[in-house]
């Protein structure tokens, strides 16, 4: 690339930054300053030729304030081009790498703009794929640009193959590290990878002495340290908005950068309120749902317990009074017949039934049971008691003669 000084009717003047899609300083033949993309012809494809060309087209239509104009594309007979309008500032990358420090507006703003662009290009149908700091540009005037959408894809595309990852490693969602399909909701992923880096200072997937490997293995399977632990001061709300952007599934993550912006709000409104933050809204107990309390809680309620006051005891009721007593029924005094053994009425002289005496046990039987036999018969049993003795006598008198 040294040699070459001219790409089309453009004159290269000096490299921006290098790579395997270069960035330079040009001047078009109006003597205009601008930036200017190439890609060697001998080390690109057809199918990234074909992407660059067409989607470098697209990209042409897009005007909106917080993404970089793309004048002219086209192929030169070394290379294939863009060109864009030179912007004066610097990358978010060199800011980062120089530990510039940054208000929470200043960051907000950013996070803010890089949303907004990203969401007007998304509602194009455009996913940019390769979202870094190295493509988010600061100009001087505050105002944030996106820069490289030469990788950009259209959502309905079919230039892209099953299998195959475009963009940068370590910015990548992990769908698009698998060579998944990509969609806005992998830009979303990328958003807060830069987000987390430019409120902590660091990678969320790195912790200094990995390497890609490791970073590409805890993209895909770890979660990041909490914000919140290594910058306490963060606006309230922040974590959870880089944590839903960071999810691994693209599902549950917001599924654009316009989702992500009204996220965001709510942050800001915190970052710049000064009295202390309203309490959370209590919701209602769910009855249905498994509760889980961990030991601590468990700990807790337990010393509640013991400091608790013991319930005040409450008086005994009452014994219930005593029930009435009854008076006992009127005893019927009987004597029975001692010949027929039936009931006769106390103080008669003779049985009612047989004629026998009773004046001489009235005062023995008075207060006997009434007998369960009936007065018949008693009488069977007397005749059959008779008969049994008159024929033992006859046997007895017929044996002995």
């Amino acid at each position: 690339m040294a040699e070459v000084r001219k790409i089309g009717e453009f004159e290269l003047l000096e490299p921006l930054h290098g790579g395997t899609h270069p960035l330079f300083k040009a001047k078009d033949p109006a003597g205009n300053f601008v930036a200017l993309k190439a890609i060697p012809l001998t080390i690109a494809s057809q199918e990234q030729r074909e992407r660059f060309l067409r989607e470098a087209e697209i990209a042409k239509t897009l005007d909106h304030p917080n993404l970089v104009k793309v004048m002219a594309s086209g192929a030169g007979e070394t290379h294939l081009y863009q060109v864009m309008e030179m912007l004066e500032g610097s990358d978010i990358r060199k800011i980062l790498a120089s530990k510039t420090p940054l208000t929470w507006d200043q960051r907000l703003s950013i996070m803010e703009q890089v949303c907004d662009g990203l969401g007007y290009a998304h509602y194009r149908g455009l996913v940019h794929r390769d979202l870094k700091p190295a493509n988010l540009f600061f100009e001087n005037s505050g105002r944030v640009r996106i820069l490289d959408f030469g990788m950009a894809r259209i959502q309905d595309s079919k230039l892209t193959q099953a299998g195959v990852a475009l963009g940068t490693l370590n910015y990548m969602a992990p769908e698009q590290i698998r060579g998944e399909k990509c969609t806005a909701a992998s830009d979303v992923f990328s958003c807060g990878i830069i987000f987390y880096e430019l409120i902590t200072g660091r990678h969320p997937f790195s912790h200094g002495s990995g390497g890609i490997q490791e970073i590409l293995t805890a993209m895909l399977f770890q979660e990041p340290p909490q914000l919140r632990q290594i910058v306490p001061d963060a606006p309230p709300g922040i974590e959870n908005v880089i944590a839903q952007a960071l999810d691994k599934d693209p599902a549950r993550r917001p599924q654009n950068a316009s989702e992500l912006r009204g996220m965001l709000r709510s942050c800001r409104l915190g970052a710049a309120s000064s009295g202390p933050t309203p309490p959370a809204p209590v919701q209602p107990p769910d009855l249905g749902a498994t509760r889980k309390i961990k030991r601590p809680d468990i700990d807790a309620l337990k010393a509640m317990q013991k400091a608790a006051p013991a319930p005040e005891a409450k008086p005994a009721p009452p014994p219930p009074p005593p029930a009435p007593k009854l008076p006992a029924p009127p005893r019927t005094e009987t004597v029975y017949c001692p010949a027929c053994t039936q009931a006769n009425t106390r103080g008669a002289a003779v049985c009612k039934h047989c004629g026998a005496s009773l004046m001489a046990t009235s005062t023995k039987f008075a207060t006997m049971q009434p007998k369960p036999a009936s007065s018949s018969s008693s009488q069977w049993i007397i005749a059959a008691v008779t008969v049994i003795v008159i024929l033992a006598v006859t046997v007895f008198l017929l044996v002995k003669n």
